[in-house]
């Protein structure tokens, strides 16, 4: 739960070689990654591709997925700031990233204190946000996350 990959009935990605995602495509586009090998069977999940494309002020992420029954599925952020979330405008913002979110889904947010002395030099605190959505077969999910400060204008890293 401590990844920005999707919860698939409350259950999340696997560990280990034989739960590895698939690219299908990248270049200086973007990336499409077919992510429902990362899951165990018992998700029925059919098909997870992640489309990655990035642009000036930040990136697009969009996911479409394929279950053969109907579950929820919570998309997960990290962030390193604590959010707002705006839920008229269905949009949240953390510190200098906004993160469009496609259409209302039952928002979840808490903070998580960072342990671990790698993480802990950059990090004290990161927070987990869950946007569930539920009952589907089919997911056409696509979030907008771009860097507030670069609206607008042209914008480098």
């Amino acid at each position: 739960m401590y990844h920005n990959v999707p919860l698939i009935g409350g259950i999340e990605q696997h560990e280990g070689r034989e739960y590895a995602a698939r690219v299908l495509e990248a270049d200086e586009r973007g990336a499409a990654l077919e992510l429902a090998g990362a899951y165990p069977e018992e998700t029925g999940l059919l098909s997870l591709v992640r489309h990655i494309e990035p642009h000036e002020d930040g990136l697009s992420l969009h996911d479409h997925a394929e279950l053969a029954d109907p579950s929820d599925i919570t998309w997960v952020f990290m962030l390193a700031h604590e959010p707002q979330y705006d839920e008229r405008a269905s949009l949240m913002e953390a510190g200098e990233i906004s993160v469009l979110i496609p259409r209302r889904a039952s928002w979840h947010c808490e903070e998580i204190p960072v342990t671990d002395p790698r993480m802990a030099r950059n990090f004290h605190t990161l927070w987990r946000v869950s946007l569930t959505y539920g009952g589907q077969t089919r997911y056409d999910m696509k979030f907008d996350i771009t860097r507030r400060s670069c609206r607008g204008k042209s914008c480098t890293a």
